[in-house]
C-alpha cells in the first residue's frame, strides 16, 4: 500500500505528469505555464472578541479549527515535500543517465584519439620510403630516365599519403575538440548530480522530521530562504543541461562514425596504392632485367663476331705477308729483264 500511494503521488506530481505527457520532455517542461498561487488549506480563524457570550464554546471551536488547520497544513506540506522529492529524484536520474552516456563517449573518443595518433605515426615511414625511391630513381642515366609507370605510381603514392595524413590530422583535431566539449559538459553534469544528491538528502531528512522528534525546535526570527532561484529557472536550467548533453552525445556519435570511416578508407587506399606501386616497380624491374638479358645476348654475339673478324684479319695479313716474296721476285725479274739490249727487249 505504501508503494502504491507513492506511485500515485509520483503520477500526480505536476512536473513528472507534464514531462511524460509530451513527446519532447525538455520542450514540454520549458513551455509549461507557471503554477498559480494556491489558496490556504483552510480559512483563517477570526479573532476572538473578549467579553462576548459563549467564549468557552468559541474557544473550543477555535481550538478545533486551529487543530484542523494545522493538520491540513502539515498534510499539504508533506505532499509538497513528496512531490519535490519525486521531481528532484527524476531530474537526478535524467542527469545521471546523460552523465553515463558522456562518460562512455569520453572513453570512446579517447580510444579513437589514440588510434588516430598511431595511424598518423604509421604514415611517416611509408612517406619517407616513397620519397627515397623517387630520389634514387633520379640517378638513372641515359634512356633509363624515361617517365615510366613506376615514377607515376610513386608520385601518386606520395600524394595519396599526404591526403590521407591531412584527413587523419583534421579528424584528430575534431576528436580532441569534441573531447574537450564532452569533458566540460560532463563536469557540469557531475556538479548537478552532486547538488541533486545533496538536495535529496536534505529533502528526505526534512520529510522524516516530526513535531515531537529531535532536533525539532522553535527557531526565533525564522525567515524565508532568500534564494533567487525560482522553480521555473531551476527547471529551465535542467532542460538546458539535458539538451546540451544530448547534443554533445549526438556530436560524439557523429565524430566516432566519421573518424572510423576515415580510418578504414585511409587504410584501404594506402594498401591499394602501395600494392599498385609495388606492382609497377616489379614490372619495371622485370622489363629492365629482360631488356638487359637481350642486350647481353646481343653483346655476346657481337663479341663473338668481332673475334671471328679479328681472326680473319690475322689470316688475311698472314696471306698478304706470304705474298710479299713472290711479288718481290716478280718485280725484280721484270726490272732485271729491262736490261736486255735492242731487239731482245721483245715481249
Amino acid at each position: 500500500m505504501a508503494l502504491l500511494a507513492r506511485d500515485r503521488r509520483v503520477a500526480s506530481s505536476e512536473f513528472t505528469r507534464d514531462y511524460y505527457r509530451s513527446s519532447s520532455a525538455p520542450a514540454a517542461l520549458a513551455a509549461r505555464t507557471p503554477i498559480s498561487r494556491e489558496q490556504p488549506y483552510a480559512p483563517a480563524v477570526p479573532p476572538r472578541v473578549p467579553g462576548q457570550v459563549g467564549d468557552c464554546g468559541r474557544r473550543w471551536r477555535a481550538c478545533e479549527e486551529t487543530a484542523q488547520l494545522t493538520s491540513g497544513h502539515q498534510l499539504e506540506v508533506e505532499r509538497r515535500l513528496e512531490d519535490r522529492l519525486c521531481d528532484v529524484t527524476f531530474w537526478r536520474d535524467e542527469v545521471s543517465t546523460r552523465y553515463a552516456n558522456l562518460d562512455r563517449d569520453a572513453a570512446d573518443l579517447a580510444t579513437l584519439r589514440d588510434r588516430l595518433m598511431k595511424a598518423l605515426h604509421l604514415y611517416v615511414r611509408p612517406l619517407e620510403v616513397a620519397r627515397r625511391c623517387i630520389a634514387l630513381r633520379k640517378d638513372r642515366q641515359g634512356v633509363e630516365e624515361v617517365e615510366d609507370e613506376a615514377s607515376t605510381a610513386l608520385r601518386q603514392e606520395v600524394q595519396e599519403l599526404l591526403r590521407c595524413r591531412d584527413a587523419l590530422q583534421r579528424s584528430l583535431e575534431d576528436t580532441q575538440k569534441q573531447i574537450r566539449r564532452v569533458l566540460s559538459c560532463r563536469y557540469h553534469l557531475e556538479k548537478n548530480v552532486q547538488d541533486k544528491d545533496s538536495a535529496i538528502k536534505v529533502e528526505e531528512e526534512t520529510r522524516r522530521l516530526t513535531a515531537t522528534a529531535h532536533p525539532t525546535d522553535i527557531i526565533h526570527g525564522q525567515t524565508i530562504d532568500p534564494s533567487p532561484v525560482s522553480v521555473e529557472w531551476w527547471k529551465a536550467t535542467g532542460v538546458k543541461l539535458v539538451e546540451r548533453a544530448d547534443h554533445e552525445h549526438e556530436l560524439s556519435v557523429q565524430v566516432l562514425a566519421v573518424s572510423e570511416d576515415i580510418l578504414v578508407a585511409a587504410g584501404r587506399h594506402l594498401k591499394e596504392r602501395l600494392e599498385h606501386t609495388d606492382l609497377c616497380l616489379t614490372t619495371r624491374v622485370k622489363d629492365t632485367r629482360h631488356a638487359k638479358t637481350l642486350l647481353e645476348e646481343h653483346h655476346a654475339k657481337l663479341v663473338e663476331e668481332e673475334s671471328k673478324l679479328e681472326k680473319s684479319l690475322v689470316e688475311v695479313e698472314d696471306q698478304l705477308e706470304a705474298k710479299r716474296g713472290p711479288l718481290a721476285l716478280a718485280q725484280t725479274r721484270l726490272h732485271t729483264r729491262r736490261r736486255r739490249p735492242n731487239m731482245e727487249r721483245t715481249r
